[in-house]
């Protein structure tokens, strides 16, 4: 949603000078920023973290999510970062994230990992928090990534999920070319992953809305 209101600014903004345009589209990204911040304070106090917990961060892109959550969560909590592009998943860019939104992220505690399509580079049960956001609709093999966050979930572990669904179509997301899921399929997959869900809410209001945010608390079943 966010992504679809810069790129619509840019079109309208077209003839403007560059700086302008410049100055605008950072204004835009950061009241959306702040917007952000909001659902993921939320998102954090569900997780009720303690000093020294840690996270494994699936798909991490470059750390707009996590710059926004580390607002909320202890200062000690270690983030296990992992993504497909290894331009994004690093620190410098990481740190260049953090810095635009002046997120109270410390980059110390982010760890790297670049990983493929089909798998994730971690031991099997190693991790009790699990963060998924944005992600599912980016995955070109859906089921078996969230088989393996399954695996390397603990048994007493919880996947905390954040989408944008649909209600009755698909929608490409311009920056990765992939469909939206509908709020439907989102349930399936997460079934098929033997997941069940002990916390669920939308954002947004998913009756007057074709889309919204669907935030997710899953266990192992």
């Amino acid at each position: 949603m966010k992504k679809t209101m810069i790129y619509l600014l840019l079109i309208v903004c077209a003839c403007m000078p560059v700086h302008k345009l410049t100055e605008q589209k950072i204004a835009e990204q950061k009241n959306e920023y702040e917007n952000i911040k909001a659902t993921y304070k939320v998102i954090a106090t569900k997780m009720a973290l303690t000093e020294k917990d840690t996270i494994c961060d699936v798909a991490g892109g470059t750390g707009y999510s996590s710059s926004a959550i580390a607002n909320f969560l202890p200062a000690s909590t270690i983030y296990f970062e992992e993504d497909i592009n290894m331009f994004g998943c690093r620190k410098r860019t990481f740190q260049k994230t953090f810095g635009s939104f002046k997120s109270s992220a410390n980059i110390d505690n982010f760890r790297f990992k670049f990983v493929t399509n089909k798998e994730i580079p971690f031991a099997t049960k190693s991790f009790k928090n699990i963060t998924l956001f944005i992600s599912i609709h980016e995955f070109t093999y859906k089921e078996i990534m969230l088989d393996e966050v399954r695996r390397i979930m603990r048994d007493d572990g919880k996947l905390f999920l954040v989408e944008t669904v649909y209600k009755d179509t698909l929608v490409k997301d311009k920056n990765c070319g992939f469909a939206y899921i509908s709020d439907k399929n989102l349930h399936g997959l997460i079934g098929k992953a033997q997941f069940h869900v002990i916390y669920d809410t939308a954002f947004d209001d998913p009756i007057s809305n074709n889309n919204y945010t669907r935030f997710m608390v899953c266990a192992k079943k």
